[in-house]
């Protein structure tokens, strides 16, 4: 539970005066202590829920209570999310917002064991830790909202349930209705293997989809019974256009999936149902 003592400290350190930081730490640290207990059960439990992208009803439902009975208002159905809302305390600025993840991904069932151990084969499961982002996030925002109350400090403290994180792009759908605009700083933070804070960037995922129509063939038995793509042929049918470089880029980023090698301007790809994608 590291991220509710960093997260925290992050959040203080935006709100208050530096003069006062041990003591407040100090503070900060029997508050989490407090808390940590209900909310690594919290996590538990959202590991057993284990819901894909836009389907995290039991494990969004689980946080917005627990929020709610720590003192936030919360909304709900903001970017058309079902499962995404908003947790807020206080009013005026700053504006901090602590972001949490909470989806699983396809096929990933697995026993608390460090082998490979599905519960139901071919299941959902959490790759990644998103059951501790949502519930770590959580104790971060309880922990600093109740130190607000106790020295009265001014600002608003949100907490943004984010659904569909791996492949669904939540996050992107929220900033686009705007749910972010009056928004100060965002935190959030991903299991490691220390503590630390980074401040960069990092490759993300662009959606689009594309279809090509043509005669499927073998490449190397039977390329000659294969037809391109008709908006990829010139004239002469040769590949040219966007269609053409599409399918390209499309056929460089398999190559370096498959070589082993990363590709500085692609990542990992998914299908239109989206169970490749991590």
């Amino acid at each position: 539970m590291g991220f509710g003592l960093t997260a925290a400290f992050a959040l203080f350190l935006c709100m208050s005066p530096t003069s006062a930081q041990m003591s407040n730490h100090s503070q900060l640290e029997k508050i989490v202590d407090v808390h940590a207990p209900n909310y690594v059960q919290v996590s538990k439990q959202i590991w057993d829920y284990a819901e894909l992208g836009y389907h995290e009803n039991k494990s969004s439902s689980l946080l917005e209570m627990q929020l709610k009975d720590a003192g936030f208002k919360i909304q709900t159905g903001g970017a058309d999310e079902p499962s995404g809302f908003i947790a807020s305390y206080g009013q005026g600025k700053p504006v901090i917002a602590i972001l949490g993840e909470f989806d699983a991904l396809p096929g990933l069932s697995q026993q608390t064991v460090a082998q490979r151990d599905p519960v139901v084969s071919g299941a959902a499961g959490h790759g990644c830790g998103h059951n501790l982002l949502g519930a770590d996030a959580a104790l971060a925002a309880v922990s600093v909202k109740e130190y607000m109350v106790k020295n009265h400090v001014a600002g608003t403290l949100r907490y943004y349930g984010t659904p569909a994180e791996e492949c669904g792009s939540g996050k992107v759908y929220m900033v686009r209705d705007g749910l972010f605009k009056d928004v100060d700083v965002v935190l959030h933070w991903h299991p490691l293997d220390r503590n630390s804070v980074i401040n960069g960037g990092m490759l993300a995922v662009t959606s689009a989809k594309f279809t090509f129509h043509g005669v499927a063939s073998h490449a190397a038995m039977a390329p000659d019974r294969g037809a391109l793509c008709a908006r990829c042929r010139d004239a002469d049918g040769q590949w040219s256009g966007v269609y053409a470089q599409a399918c390209a880029e499309q056929y460089a980023c398999a190559q370096c999936d498959q070589q082993g090698r990363r590709c500085a301007e692609c990542g990992a790809g998914s299908g239109e149902d989206g169970l490749d994608g991590a």
